[in-house]
């Protein structure tokens, strides 16, 4: 009776931890979240600054400081780029490891799920202007292919339109559902 107690009480101990620890990956995927927003300023400020040196020039005569100072700017706008693809794959890896998915794909349960991104993951490259020509939506046991045509994801198939199908990827989910990995890049 004694070792149930203990066994009850390490199996209590250890579910616990894992909430402990998947409470700690939120707050650290909101901070994520948040430094994304802070290089997102920090760019527009950049990007403003370079936007004044080119409207004082006069009749668009460069000084060699004035291109030294754009070409600095240009510099730190490419690290803060950077920045916000680790911070990216950061989160992704944070979300993967919430939902027990093993993005190495070692183990065979997770090999499903290799290379599949949620649409929230998908708004995220492409609020950075990284887009995939084709995508496949993998639900139902079914897959349906989708096609950006530069502003928004649309059936490849038009047959493939129903109730849980729509024209646009956009319009398929609920809110909570689009956290859920199911889209497969297809042609980048």
């Amino acid at each position: 009776m004694k070792k149930d107690f203990e066994q009850k009480k390490i199996s209590n101990d250890e579910k616990l931890a894992e909430r402990v620890i998947d409470l700690c990956l939120w707050y650290q995927i909101e901070d994520s979240n948040n430094m994304i927003r802070i290089f997102e300023s920090e760019i527009k400020m950049y990007e403003t600054e370079k936007q004044l040196l080119l409207n004082n020039c006069i009749l668009g005569f460069k000084s060699k400081k004035v291109n030294k100072k754009i070409e600095e700017i240009d510099k730190n706008i490419f690290r803060l780029c950077e920045n916000i693809s680790k911070e990216i794959t950061m989160i992704e890896k944070m979300e993967s490891s919430l939902t027990g998915i093993d993005i190495n794909c070692k183990n065979k349960e997770s090999d499903y799920f290799d290379g599949l991104i949620s649409y929230y993951n998908l708004l995220s490259y492409l609020k950075y202007n990284i887009t995939f020509r084709e995508i496949a939506l993998c639900k139902f046991d079914k897959e349906v292919s989708y096609i950006y045509d530069g502003n928004n994801y649309i059936l490849k198939d038009k047959k493939n339109a129903n109730d849980q199908f729509e024209l646009f990827l956009s319009d398929c989910d609920s809110d909570s559902s689009k956290l859920i990995k199911n889209i497969k890049i297809i042609k980048v």
